[in-house]
């Protein structure tokens, strides 16, 4: 005879449960809230898929290549389906017959549960996004550094603290390197091949193991680049700061090194070929790219300093100071901006 399962209850009166572990938390908060928002995104694109199956393009053509209305094909969707929700609640007749005596985009039940699934998806992002504003606010990064940045909202505030763990990042450089910031063989580090290590593991059978892997956390740089960066631009084209300088200061910097590329190559090749050569080298894209990620880089050697101050931990000094005693204090400069000054790393 087996013996009965243990309660539920018998099991939590034996477990010391934790006071801590909120950053723990937090990631989990993080992590199900772009969850929810990639399941919205897909839900999203497949009604826009559908609209246009509707109006004659092909299935096989790609989103992108189509007529472009895709914001104001979920926004035409979500008041039809405000319409017809009303009226069936109103009314209290079946969906079916409504459907069917109602000529709109909507013109299937399945297609009502998408936008309804669209909807529910919506509500729980918005949910989500107020509980990490309210939960980030324990913090202390959050309220004395984090909250005074343009362009870091609650969301980017949970992803920097919850992804970057200051207690074992050693060196600012640390950070960088686990964002994928830094430059590995004079590339910038990313999925290629040669930039994937060993990584040992303990297989199934409880047997040593080794596997390619990337030495990098990939969300956490997908959301640096592809969300903090381009909010840092945003904010500086609507008011100037920091960080949108420190961008169009080292852009500047790589364009004039690549101008002095083509007086060098232009000694043993035509203007045009030397012109063609340099911009093969250093792209307008690349440029772009070592930019963005240079300034998301000086916004981590910031943020650095303070985070350890905060934890009562040591921080340890750039690597030009620390490795090569320079004093790179004169790389700084008071820039105004709407009459208040900011430090510019430069």
């Amino acid at each position: 005879m087996k013996p009965p399962k243990p309660k539920f209850e018998d099991i939590i009166a034996k477990v010391a449960f934790l006071q801590s572990g909120h950053r723990v938390i937090l990631r989990q908060l993080t992590r199900g809230y772009y969850d929810i928002q990639k399941l919205r995104i897909a839900v999203g694109n497949r009604l826009c898929a559908n609209f246009y199956i509707k109006i004659g393009v092909d299935p096989g053509t790609k989103i992108d290549s189509g007529p472009g209305w895709g914001k104001e094909i979920l926004e035409y969707y979500l008041k039809e389906y405000n319409r017809l929700a009303d009226f069936v609640s109103e009314n209290h007749r079946n969906l079916k017959k409504v459907l069917d005596d109602y000529c709109g985009v909507i013109s299937s039940k399945a297609e009502y549960a998408m936008v309804q699934t669209y909807i529910s998806f919506a509500k729980q992002e918005a949910f989500l996004e107020k509980q990490m504003g309210d939960y980030i606010s324990f913090f202390p990064i959050c309220t004395e550094f984090l909250k005074g940045i343009d362009g870091v909202g609650p969301l980017m505030g949970g992803v920097i603290i919850s992804e970057f763990d200051i207690y074992k990042a050693r060196y600012v450089s640390s950070m960088w390197k686990y964002a994928g910031l830094d430059v590995f063989n004079g590339e910038g580090r990313c999925r290629k091949e040669h930039h994937l290590v060993d990584i040992h593991y303990t297989d199934r059978d409880g047997n040593p193991a080794v596997k390619k892997g990337l030495s990098f956390n990939p969300f956490l740089k997908t959301k640096l680049l592809g969300v903090l960066a381009p909010g840092f631009l945003k904010q500086h084209g609507r008011k100037p700061n920091k960080y949108g300088q420190i961008y169009y200061d080292y852009k500047e910097r790589l364009i004039r090194e690549r101008e002095v590329n083509i007086s060098k190559y232009s000694r043993s090749m035509s203007a045009f070929e030397a012109e063609k050569a340099a911009r093969k080298e250093w792209p307008d894209g690349r440029i772009h790219k070592a930019a963005m990620r240079y300034m998301i880089k000086m916004f981590i050697q910031d943020l650095y300093p303070v985070w350890k101050k905060i934890e009562l931990l040591h921080a340890e000094p750039p690597y030009p100071e620390a490795k090569l005693g320079m004093d790179i204090s004169h790389h700084s400069e008071e820039r105004s901006y709407g009459g208040t000054a900011a430090r510019v790393t430069v």
